[in-house]
């Protein structure tokens, strides 16, 4: 009979993949049914044999049998019997090599994703399994119900088993408790209907004491008629005593008759009394009321003046907060002025013009702290370059402080020595005789370490006692010196092996360290240096407070509207791990990766975690000083900048916590006043004067320089004090303005002329009004002088 066209075929036709996954499951289902191996999952066993990840594989039967053997306990007979089912039905086909293979390439996709399906789920659950046995939470009935039929297709350790068999006992615990429960409740209505039982008897026993009431009862009303009747007589012998008390009553009315005719005639002589006291009160009311009335007028008046006199003093301080804000405006666009000027003399060639024009744009700052700001880029750039434009002789770098990158600066805590190490491998001390007022110090000539060869330190770190120094990198140990002479004191293994990117010594003398993939704590005491794994990063820090020594582990990504920041920290003894997430879009919160991060304390309560990112971008957050390291103390403790165009490469705070330094891999080093940090108007110190990345930073000289590290090698040392710039710039100006007098006088001598003698430190005002405009006041003087 011809098959029917209808809709369901069609249907068929279109979804072959639907056909395909209907004949596998049919066919797996009754193949597994024949052979009584459902539980077992022989069916997927057999097809996963000939996929490997999702490519189909030729096997022949003797390895068949012998995988199945091994991994169900398998027969070959019924090896063979399943191999040929399957080939009866079409899955597999035997090649011209006598091997056996899935029939086609679109059987085994198929075939491949219903195995993996299932694969999937069984992952899932021995997934949860696992999880629920790190958390040492036990599963429960309904879930083990639901994996119960799924737990022969999965290989489990020991460890799962068991793990599984302690779930079910603990099932069968809370079962029993629940059995224990309902017999105790059986029980209890057992009990209470024994008290019923009991209150019934009881109930009889009363009804028979009820009755035997009832007659005593009887027994006391006929008592009681017997006293009614008693009471009766007595009533009698009241009503005689009654009408001897009416008698008394008359003889008493009639006497208070008479007593109150003497009352009403009281009462009219009250009546008078009272109306005369009422006109002596209306008097009295009456001149106290012209008294009031003037003494309201007397405060009305007084009050009227008052008023008066506060709009007067309210207009006076109205006209002066007109003054002021006229006067700060006034005040306010000169300084605006001035820091254009610092930056238009950055393009002056004249040294002694652009160093004028500096000096004043610096004095009006000076002088006007309301609104000025001598810490302005503009004014501390514009100082630094007449500085170097007028001293050419100034050196503010040393070329070749090492053959490579500086890659880390620590200064002695004496402050009269600091030491760098490079990707030259050397580790060098310098010892400062004495520091200039700008520029580069008197050096000694450095003294070179005896480092390893061939290795590269990442890192110095000092003791608190200044005795020893760590350094730590690329070598395979952790190597101590004796910091005032360079002599080794020996070294420790790094094991298991890493590159130390922070390490730091401890109060109690032992050390903490943090590399790629390990934390590392060195016992001085016991000579014992212990490793703990943790997430792989090269960003770290140490933290030194209250409870002691802690080193952290730092990382970043942005996901789904969320930077995520996971920390690994090691302290007393123990490894934790932290997550704090960030939420924004992808403008606000997507930072890049971490590229540097350092902690500081402000003050005894509050304290500030600085991380800085590739874009450039930084992250300042105020935490508790006592409190969490990483969280902030309030909801706007965070805030976000993009002081550079490059990734930021280091940090350093300074000694009294108050400035922070950051270095970037765009050639400048920024300066933060971290008092002032927050405010909007607010832009950090900027030194731009390095000829390639700045790799490194530490402040130095009581917090007045910043020293820095290149990737050609250099040092540079920077005052941060813009004062000192102008008191240099001045004495500088004095030094030359008395050889110019002397040179002008001994040419007047030869020349018999007397020529205009003028300071070398007056600004003219042709020039002053080409950079500041016009002054505030009308000038009298022809010139201006800068350094007075």
């Amino acid at each position: 009979m011809p098959k029917v066209i209808n809709t369901e075929l069609l249907d068929q036709l279109g979804r072959p993949n639907e056909m395909v996954d209907e004949m596998l499951d049919r066919q797996i289902e009754t193949l597994e049914t024949q052979l009584g191996l459902r539980a077992k999952g022989v069916g997927n066993r057999v097809l996963s044999m000939f996929l490997v990840n999702g490519t189909r594989v030729q096997l022949s039967e003797s390895s068949i049998q012998r995988e199945l053997q091994r991994q169900i306990q398998l027969d070959p007979a019924t090896t063979t019997r399943i191999i040929k089912e399957l080939g009866d039905a079409g899955i597999l086909r035997i090649t011209s090599a006598g091997r056996y293979e899935i029939a086609n390439s679109f059987l085994a996709r198929r075939a491949f994703q219903k195995v993996e399906s299932e694969n999937r789920v069984l992952r899932t659950i021995r997934a949860t399994i696992q999880d629920r046995m790190s958390r040492e939470e036990l599963l429960d009935r309904q879930y083990l119900n639901y994996i119960d039929t799924s737990l022969p297709l999965i290989d489990l350790t020991p460890e799962e088993t068991a793990f599984i068999q302690r779930s079910r006992e603990n099932v069968r615990r809370r079962r029993r408790r629940i059995n224990w429960i309902v017999a105790g409740a059986f029980l209890l209505v057992l009990a209470m209907a024994v008290n019923t039982y009991f209150n019934y008897q009881s109930a009889q026993s009363n009804n028979e004491e009820f009755q035997q009431a009832n007659e005593e009862l009887n027994k006391s009303r006929a008592e009681e008629r017997r006293l009614r009747e008693e009471a009766q007589e007595a009533l009698e012998q009241a009503r005689e005593a009654k009408e001897a008390a009416d008698a008394a009553r008359e003889e008493a009315e009639e006497a208070q008759e008479s007593a109150e005719i003497s009352a009403l005639e009281a009462e009219q002589q009250r009546v008078l009394a009272d109306s005369l006291r009422q006109e002596a009160v209306q008097d009295r009311n009456r001149i106290l009321a012209q008294a009031e009335k003037l003494q309201e007028l007397t405060e009305q008046a007084q009050r009227d003046a008052n008023r008066n006199k506060a709009l007067r003093e309210q207009a006076e301080a109205s006209e002066k907060l007109a003054q002021d804000a006229l006067d700060r405006s006034e005040t306010l666009n000169r300084i605006i002025t001035s820091w254009n000027a610092a930056s238009r003399a950055l393009q002056i060639e004249d040294a002694r013009i652009k160093t004028l024009v500096t000096l004043e744009a610096y004095k009006l700052n000076r002088d006007n702290p309301a609104v000025g700001d001598v810490y302005h880029p503009n004014i501390v750039r514009a100082l630094l370059d007449a500085a170097s434009s007028f001293d050419e002789d100034l050196e503010f770098d040393i070329a070749t402080a090492h053959d490579g990158a500086v890659r880390d600066i620590v200064l002695h805590p004496d402050g009269n020595q600091f030491f760098t190490t490079g990707s030259d491998g050397q580790i060098r001390q310098w010892r400062i005789q004495s520091w200039n007022s700008l520029g580069v110090p008197e050096l000694a000539s450095p003294r070179n370490f005896d480092a390893q060869p061939d290795v590269v330190y990442n890192q110095l770190s000092v003791s608190a006692d200044g005795k020893r120094l760590l350094a730590a990198g690329e070598s395979r140990d952790f190597h101590v010196f004796h910091a005032p002479d360079g002599a080794s004191v020996g070294s420790v293994p790094v094991e298991p092996q890493d590159e130390i990117f922070t390490s730091g010594f401890a109060n109690s003398g032992d050390f903490l360290a943090a590399g790629l993939d390990h934390f590392f704590r060195y016992d001085a005491a016991g000579r014992n240096l212990e490793s703990f794994p943790k997430n792989r990063s090269n960003k770290s820090l140490i933290i030194k407070d209250k409870n002691g020594t802690s080193v952290f582990s730092v990382q970043g990504q942005y996901q789904e509207f969320a930077y995520e920041l996971l920390i690994d920290s090691l302290g007393d003894g123990k490894v934790g791990r932290q997550e704090i997430n960030f939420y924004g879009t992808p403008k606000e919160v997507d930072y890049g990766a971490v590229a540097k991060v350092d902690y500081g304390q402000l003050n005894d309560s509050v304290a500030l975690l600085v991380i800085g990112f590739t874009s450039g971008r930084v992250m300042f957050i105020e935490t508790n000083a006592n409190g969490d390291h990483f969280l902030p103390r309030s909801a706007d403790a965070r805030k976000d900048f993009k002081p550079h165009q490059a990734a930021i490469s280091d940090f350093a705070f300074s000694n009294d916590g108050k400035k922070l330094a950051m270095a970037s891999y765009d050639g400048t080093v920024s300066v933060w006043d971290l008092e002032r940090y927050a405010d909007p108007s607010y832009q950090p110190v900027v030194f731009d004067r390095h000829p390639t990345w700045v790799l490194s930073v530490t402040f130095a000289k009581s917090d007045e320089y910043i020293i820095t590290g290149c990737q050609d090698g250099s040092l540079h040392f920077w005052n941060v004090r813009p004062v000192d710039y102008a008191e240099f710039l001045c004495e500088e100006l004095e030094a030359t303005g008395n050889a110019a007098l002397q040179q002008q006088r001994k040419l007047e001598s030869i020349s018999r002329k007397s020529g205009l003698i003028r300071a070398f430190d007056e600004l003219s005002n042709e020039d002053y009004r080409r950079y500041f405009g016009e002054g505030t006041t009308r000038r009298i003087t022809r010139s201006i002088r800068v350094c007075n």
